[in-house]
C-alpha cells in the first residue's frame, strides 16, 4: 500500500484516520474524496469549435451536429423500436450509415456492423450503428431481422452474439444459410435529414460522439483508406474492417462531459492518471481517474492507507488478483476490482 505523508491542518474527523503514535496530527476532513476520483484533464476538443471556421458543408467539419432533427426507428428488434432517436439521444458513439432499403450490398454492409458491435461490445465498447433510409419510408429488406448474414458471420464471427440466436434462416431462395439477428435501429424517411446533413451518396457514414457532435464524416464508397488506393466501403475485407473498427475505437475515446476515456490503447494522458473499468471487466473502454488526495486534504496529516472508512468494509479481488480490505483501499493503489469478496 502507497503510503503518503502531509503536514496537518484542523478538521473533524468523518474517517477512520487514527494516527501513528508519536506525532501531533490532526484529521482528515469529512469532505475530503478519497479513493478513484474523475480526472478530466485533456480539454473537451469542441470546447471551441468555431462553426465559422468550417470549410466544407457546414455539417461535415469535426464538432459539428444540429439537435433540431430526430427519425423514427421502425426495427422492430431494435431497443428504441418506434421512438425518435437522434445522435445525443442515443448517448453513446454512433455512426450513422445512408443506405437504400433493398439494396444487396446495403443490406450487407449493415450485417457486417451488426458483427462489429458485437465484436466492440466484447471489447468493451458500447457503440450504435444506425441504418438510415434516406429514400422513403420503408426499411424494407435492410430492416429484416433475422435474415441472411450474407458472409457477416463467417469464421470466428459465427460465435457472436447476433450469429448464435437464429444460427440459420431461409434466403430468398428459400435455401437455409447462415442468419444474423440485427437489434440495430433503422430510421426511415431520412431524406430531409440527408440533405441537411450534405449527404450526397449511398454509404455516406456519419461518425458521431456520444454527445451527438460530429467525430468524422465519411463517404465510404469514395474515401482511400489502403496503400493500393482502394474504397474502404465493403466490411467483409479484413483491413477495411479494422479501419472502420479504430475509428469507432478513436470516437469513443474523446474527452466529452467532464470524462476522459481510456482504454489498453489510448492510455491516460497525465502523471497521476490511470484507467479504471466497469467492475467485473478488466479491460476495454474506461475513464481516467486519480487516486491522488482531494485538493480539500492536501494539507491533511495521516497516511493515506488510513483515510478509507472503517466501516462497512468489504473485500475485494483486483484484476491484478490482489485481495485488499475494501474498494476504497484498493483505488488507493490504482487497482480495478474484478469481483466483490475475496480472491479465490
Amino acid at each position: 500500500m502507497k503510503k503518503l505523508w502531509f503536514p496537518a491542518f484542523v478538521a473533524m474527523c468523518g474517517f477512520s484516520c487514527a494516527p501513528p503514535s508519536g506525532g501531533d496530527y490532526q484529521a482528515v476532513p469529512e469532505n475530503a474524496d478519497f479513493g478513484a476520483r474523475n480526472a478530466a484533464w485533456e480539454k473537451d476538443p469542441c470546447v471551441d469549435y468555431d462553426a465559422e471556421s468550417c470549410a466544407t458543408h457546414p455539417m461535415h467539419c469535426q464538432c459539428s451536429g444540429s439537435d433540431d432533427w430526430a427519425l423514427t426507428d421502425r426495427q422492430t428488434n431494435s431497443p428504441t423500436f418506434e421512438q425518435e432517436i437522434s445522435p445525443s439521444s442515443l448517448g453513446k458513439v454512433s455512426l450513422w450509415g445512408y443506405y437504400w432499403a433493398n439494396c444487396g450490398t446495403c443490406e450487407q454492409q449493415f450485417a457486417y456492423m451488426q458483427s462489429m458491435k458485437d465484436e466492440l461490445a466484447s471489447e468493451g465498447y458500447d457503440v450504435e450503428f444506425v441504418g438510415v433510409m434516406y429514400r422513403g419510408g420503408d426499411v424494407g429488406r435492410f430492416g429484416n431481422t433475422p435474415r441472411d448474414a450474407m458472409g457477416a458471420c463467417n469464421g470466428p464471427r459465427a460465435e457472436y452474439p447476433s450469429c448464435t440466436e437464429n444460427p440459420t434462416v431461409r434466403d430468398q431462395q428459400g435455401q437455409m444459410v447462415p442468419g444474423i439477428t440485427l437489434d440495430m435501429p433503422v430510421v426511415v424517411n431520412g431524406g430531409s435529414v440527408a440533405t441537411q446533413n450534405g449527404v450526397e451518396a449511398r454509404g455516406t457514414w456519419m461518425i458521431y460522439r456520444a454527445d451527438g457532435k460530429l467525430f468524422e464524416f465519411i463517404d465510404s464508397e469514395e474515401v482511400n483508406c489502403r496503400d493500393d488506393g482502394s474504397a474502404c466501403s465493403f466490411l467483409g475485407d479484413p483491413p477495411n474492417w479494422q479501419w472502420l473498427k479504430a475509428k469507432m475505437k478513436a470516437a469513443a475515446m474523446v474527452t466529452t462531459g467532464g470524462v476522459q476515456p481510456c482504454s489498453s490503447d489510448y492510455p491516460c494522458t497525465h502523471d497521476g492518471q490511470w484507467c479504471q473499468y466497469e467492475e467485473g471487466r478488466c479491460g476495454g473502454q474506461g475513464r481516467c481517474v486519480t487516486s491522488e488526495m482531494a485538493q480539500t486534504a492536501n494539507r491533511s496529516m495521516g497516511r493515506v492507507d488510513q483515510v478509507c472508512p472503517a466501516e462497512g468494509r468489504m473485500k475485494v479481488c483486483t484484476c491484478s488478483g490482489q485481495e485488499y480490505a475494501s474498494r476504497c483501499d484498493a483505488e488507493l493503489d490504482q487497482e480495478n476490482i474484478d469481483h466483490m469478496g475475496a480472491c479465490n
